[in-house]
C-alpha cells in the first residue's frame, strides 16, 4: 500500500475541512458592503488578489466629512512539505506600505487626520501595524507585521489578512504584500489558488549524503 504524498494529504483534508467551498471575503467602501467569493476582487479604492497575495485599500473625503474603506481578504491555508509527528513553527508576514494624510483647514482653522493599518489573523491570534497622521503634517509608514504559527503539514488554518484607511477630511492608502516565512523543505498552498516556492533545504556535504542513505 502506497503512502499517501504530503500533498495529496493536504488536499484531501482541506477537502474534508471546507467541502470545497473557500471562504468568503468583505469590502467595505463609501459605506457599500460586499461579500466577494472569489480569489481577486478589484476596485478603484479596495482590491486583493489572494493567488498573489496582496491587498489595497484607499479612502477619500472632503473637509467636514469622514470616510472608512475595509478589506479583508479571507482564505484556508495549509503547510506542504515532509510529514512530522510535532507541529511546524513558522510565520505569516504582511508586508504593509502607505501614507496618511493631515492638511490646513482654514475656516474654522483645524487640522484634518487619517491613518491606514493593515493586520493579520488567524483564530484568536492577530497582529496588526499601520500609521496616522494629524497636525497638519503627513506620515508615510513601512511595517512589517509578523504572525507566527504552529501547524502539522497539511493542517488546514484560515488566515485573514486585511487592510483599513479611515480619512477626516483628508485620504489615506495602504498596499499589503503577504509572504510566509518556513522552514527548509516546506511550502504553503491556499483553497484560492496561493502557491509558495518550497523553502530550499539547506546544502549538505557530499559526506553527509553518504551518512544519510547507509
Amino acid at each position: 500500500m502506497k503512502i499517501l504524498s504530503a500533498s495529496l494529504f493536504a488536499l484531501l483534508a482541506w477537502v474534508s475541512a471546507s467541502q470545497s467551498t473557500c471562504p468568503t471575503s468583505h469590502v467595505k467602501v463609501w459605506g457599500s458592503e460586499t461579500y466577494p467569493t472569489t480569489p481577486t476582487f478589484d476596485h478603484p479604492y479596495a482590491k486583493y488578489d489572494l493567488l498573489a497575495g496582496t491587498i489595497y485599500s484607499h479612502t477619500l473625503t472632503g473637509w467636514y466629512s469622514s470616510s472608512i474603506t475595509v478589506v479583508e481578504a479571507n482564505d484556508d491555508y495549509w503547510l506542504e512539505g515532509p510529514a512530522s509527528a510535532d507541529p511546524i513553527s513558522f510565520s505569516a508576514v504582511l508586508h504593509v506600505t502607505g501614507i496618511a494624510m493631515s492638511g490646513e483647514m482654514k475656516r474654522p482653522f483645524a487640522c484634518t487626520s487619517s491613518g491606514a493599518s493593515g493586520s493579520l489573523q488567524s483564530g484568536a491570534a492577530s497582529q496588526s501595524g499601520g500609521g496616522g497622521a494629524s497636525g497638519c503634517g503627513n506620515n508615510a509608514f513601512d511595517k512589517t507585521i509578523t504572525l507566527a504559527l504552529q501547524k502539522l503539514p497539511g493542517e488546514v488554518f484560515p488566515l485573514t489578512m486585511s487592510a483599513t484607511a479611515v480619512a477626516n477630511g483628508d485620504e489615506s492608502t495602504i498596499n499589503g504584500v503577504l509572504t510566509f516565512s518556513l522552514p527548509a523543505g516546506y511550502a504553503i498552498r491556499s483553497c484560492h489558488g496561493y502557491a509558495s516556492i518550497p523553502t530550499p533545504a539547506l546544502n549538505q556535504s557530499w559526506g553527509q549524503l553518504k551518512a544519510a542513505y547507509r
